[in-house]
């Protein structure tokens, strides 16, 4: 039993933390959104519903992100299943990279597998042509029933920047926005 208890005691805690945060903006007014702090503790991820538009942001604590045409690319893997990518745009102030429902930035979109079909919308035009983006719905569904989130940021300059997320409570926070 002691030693049970030195263990417990003696080993990291592996715990991300999920906030729900309100904003009161003198032009945007009053707004929700979802604070996730990394398992380093040193990088965040924001999620906010906005004109019922999903909006998915990072903050990898890296001084300045350097984007080739302002944007990088973003790994993903949920849990043991395969990675996907998607292209993020880099912030005015080059602090944090974004993604927002239904813009073009959702576009160009990379799956790497099965799993990132799972998460991936087509929108079919004209002759035959399509575009592939993120279904934020899809991909929140597959981060509420998951344990751990991981994703890896390599900019334009060579930085590399790995953020973990534990999932626990990440569903009922969600599913408060």
């Amino acid at each position: 039993m002691k030693k049970l208890l030195a263990l417990l005691l003696l080993s990291p805690l592996v715990v991300s933390e999920w906030n729900i945060k309100t904003e009161d903006d003198p032009i945007d007014g009053s707004w929700k959104y979802l604070l996730g702090i990394s398992v380093d503790e040193t990088k965040r991820m924001i999620v906010r519903k906005y004109n019922d538009k999903w909006e998915f942001a990072l903050f990898p604590n890296d001084s300045f992100i350097c984007g080739s045409s302002g944007s990088v690319y973003v790994i993903f893997k949920i849990d043991s299943n395969s990675t996907f990518t998607n292209r993020f745009e880099v912030s005015k102030n080059n602090s944090s990279v974004y993604l927002r429902e239904g813009t073009e930035h959702t576009f160009s979109y990379k799956k790497e597998g099965e799993f990132g079909k799972k998460i991936l919308s087509k929108d079919k035009f004209w002759l035959g042509t399509s575009k592939e983006y993120m279904d934020f719905k899809s991909f929140f569904n597959e981060l509420s029933k998951a344990d751990e989130l991981f994703m890896r940021m390599t900019d334009s300059c060579g930085t590399r920047t790995d953020m973990r997320f534990v999932l626990d409570g990440f569903k009922n926070k969600i599913n408060q926005l």
